[in-house]
Order: structure tokens, then sequence, then C-alpha cells
């Protein structure tokens, strides 16, 4: 028997080819004197795509989609070379530019390896308090 779904985001793999996107960001980065990367143009790209198609740009509440009033998108960023991963929101990404984005991005990432970031420290010290198996 199935049940209801419990998970209300959507997973998938698209595979790309994107040798032409890498050379755009490589000559955009160069013109722009701020290195961007593959990862900065999907949340761009999905900041669009949540403006323009706002259906699929919302949350499930008791069974009923509420849709967002923002295009944010959430990510994982690493930092201390991988050892460490926060989830980072990008707010209103539909209306960034990819330089904004990168400099989004780079500055968390630095708040959290020099340990400034107030979330983050937040929850390692919580996280320290539980047992390892």
């Amino acid at each position: 028997m199935w049940n209801a779904p419990s998970d209300p985001q959507i997973y998938g793999v698209i595979p790309f080819e994107i040798t032409l996107l890498e050379n755009y960001l490589k000559e955009y980065s160069e013109k722009s004197g701020h290195k961007v990367g593959v990862t900065v143009f999907f949340v761009r790209m999905m900041g669009l795509i949540f403006e323009k198609f706002p259906e699929v740009n919302g949350h499930v509440i008791f069974g009923k989609f509420v849709p967002k009033s923002t295009c944010d998108v959430s990510l994982m960023i690493s930092a201390h070379e991988g050892v460490e991963t926060e989830i980072i929101t990008v707010k209103n990404a539909n209306k960034l530019s990819l330089v904004e984005i990168s400099k989004k991005i780079s500055e968390k990432r630095e708040a959290i390896e020099n340990r400034t970031d107030k979330s983050h420290n937040k929850r390692l010290m919580a996280a320290r308090l539980l047992p390892t198996l």
C-alpha cells in the first residue's frame, strides 16, 4: 500500500553539457573582476525560474500549497576545506546579478571560516553537546 507523500520537495538529476557555460562564466569573471562559478549561475537561474513559474515556489501547509512572495534559493556550502557545511539562503535571487550572488556566498563562507557567523556558531555549540556514535 502506498501512503500519501510526506516530503513536498522534488528530487531529480538532469545531466548538462556545460562547456559553453564554463567558457561564458570564465569570460564573465574576467570582465567583472569577481569569480563567478556554475553554482552561482544555477542559483540565479533558479531565482528566475521561481519568478516565471510561481506555482513551483512555495510550501505545503496542512495539505494546501502556499506560494512564496519572494524568489529565495537555498543551497549548501562548505567551509574549512569541506569539513563544515552550512545551508544558506540567497534572498531575491531573481533580482541579483551573478556578481552579487557570488559575493553573498563568499561572505557567508568567509564568516563561517572566521567563526564570525552567529547562526553557524550556535549550531556548532549545540552539536558539541550531542553524543556521537
